[in-house]
């Protein structure tokens, strides 16, 4: 009553605009989704083309389902670590240990209180210790936390910078020889010592396949960063026959859902190697970053790559069914 007219009819053609790109053409007219539709609608390029809207429904609701507790997860673990820098990539990795959220956290402070209690010389370089709890924990080191205390004080003994000691006492590194090794072949290729390490270990001829599939990459498109990520990826997660075309599939997948560029096509790596397929690992990513998107915690959804694949969660690898070493 208050509002003069013209306000009024601002604010009904607002309104009418907003209704207007919210509605979607069906078969019956122009229609007002629900949440539901709209994520149905997102999501039916890559829904199994054979099944009938019931079973195709019920996969996206499985799909959402999950990723909604994932999330939930991620949030109740943002809220019991302490407020640092390192914290939301924390709650996102121990969100993927297991069921029990509780006995994450205990063993993720179990090691964390080791970190402080002897890691002196970590302390002393200002290094982040929540961050490196972390990636113990998710390396099933927790066990070897006095190892790599001792690893980090003989590389700096070493006069090497503490960045740096920290990827090679988590590399297990400590001779230099093997070190200087390692750092060659890490600036040759573009990586991170820990990438190339892991290279080294997974395979014999881990580090030509990755040159390999880095060459491949330009063909994609692929450049940059994102090129020499995906490859390592790849390289370290999958057999040389199987990778560039498991991507392949996988990047396609998501392209079907409108998820492109240099996010995508890393999250098409660890779709490569999700045993689900490229189909649902698509409609896992989509869910989840949907579901990350409405999080409270800020740019959450850069974790929905992680979050979403399923090939090594709960430090298993869903490929042998073994225990990640």
């Amino acid at each position: 009553d208050s509002l003069r007219p013209h306000r009024v009819a601002g604010a009904r053609f607002r309104l009418g605009q907003q209704i207007a790109e919210q509605l979607a053409d069906t078969v019956h007219g122009p229609a007002l989704l629900t949440d539901f539709g709209e994520r149905f609608l997102r999501a039916s390029p890559a829904l199994d083309p054979g099944a009938d809207a019931t079973t195709a429904a019920a996969e996206l609701d499985r799909a959402y389902a999950t990723a909604t507790a994932k999330t939930e997860a991620l949030e109740t673990l943002y809220d019991k670590l302490p407020d640092n820098a390192a914290r939301p990539a924390v709650a996102a990795a121990l969100a993927d240990l297991g069921d029990n959220l509780d006995d994450s956290v205990e063993r993720y402070a179990k090691v964390q209180h080791e970190l402080e209690r002897i890691g002196r010389t970590l302390k002393q370089d200002g290094l982040d210790l929540d961050a490196i709890a972390a990636l113990l924990v998710l390396n099933n080191d927790e066990a070897a936390v006095e190892d790599f205390v001792d690893a980090y004080d003989k590389n700096r003994a070493n006069r090497l910078p503490a960045d740096e000691s920290v990827e090679y006492a988590l590399a297990g590194l400590t001779s230099l020889r093997k070190i200087k090794a390692i750092r060659a072949k890490a600036e040759r290729l573009g990586l991170p010592v820990g990438l190339t390490a892991a290279l080294l270990r997974a395979r014999g001829e881990g580090v030509a396949v990755y040159e390999e599939l880095a060459f491949s990459l330009v063909d994609h498109g692929i450049t940059g960063d994102s090129r020499r990520t995906i490859a390592a990826i790849l390289a370290i997660s999958l057999e040389p026959a199987q990778a560039e075309r498991r991507w392949l599939e996988a990047r396609r997948a998501l392209s079907d859902l409108g998820l492109q560029g240099s996010y995508a096509d890393v999250a098409a790596a660890f779709g490569a190697s999700d045993p689900r397929g490229p189909r649902e690992f698509a409609i896992a990513y989509a869910a989840q970053r949907q579901a990350l998107a409405r999080s409270r915690i800020k740019d959450a959804d850069r974790f929905a790559p992680e979050l979403a694949h399923e090939g090594t969660s709960r430090q298993q690898d869903s490929w042998t069914g073994r225990t990640i070493p």
